[in-house]
């Protein structure tokens, strides 16, 4: 994930962006828009937005990282599977 922005005649607008391949083709799908950066600052109370979205696009990106963890299961080929009824 990451940031992207785009600029208007009188201002900046942040969201975070993801790069998805469909059909053999490289898109850019919008994760979720920030706003503004005269909204971001007038309602989070910061004087940077560019920083503040940059700090928001890193913690959604670790917590979809722990979201997607990865796990092994080894099975043995002269193991017989015993079949649970639950």
């Amino acid at each position: 994930m990451r940031l992207g922005w785009t600029t208007g005649k009188y201002s900046i607008t942040y969201r975070a962006v993801r790069t998805v391949r469909i059909n053999g083709k490289n898109k850019t799908q919008i994760v979720k828009s920030f706003g503004s950066e005269k909204y971001i600052c007038e309602t989070y109370g910061v004087t940077d937005a560019k920083d503040w979205a940059k700090e928001q696009v890193r913690l959604m990106s670790e917590a979809e990282k722990e979201d997607s963890a990865k796990f092994n299961i080894e099975l043995c080929a002269g193991t017989d599977l015993i079949k649970q009824i639950v």
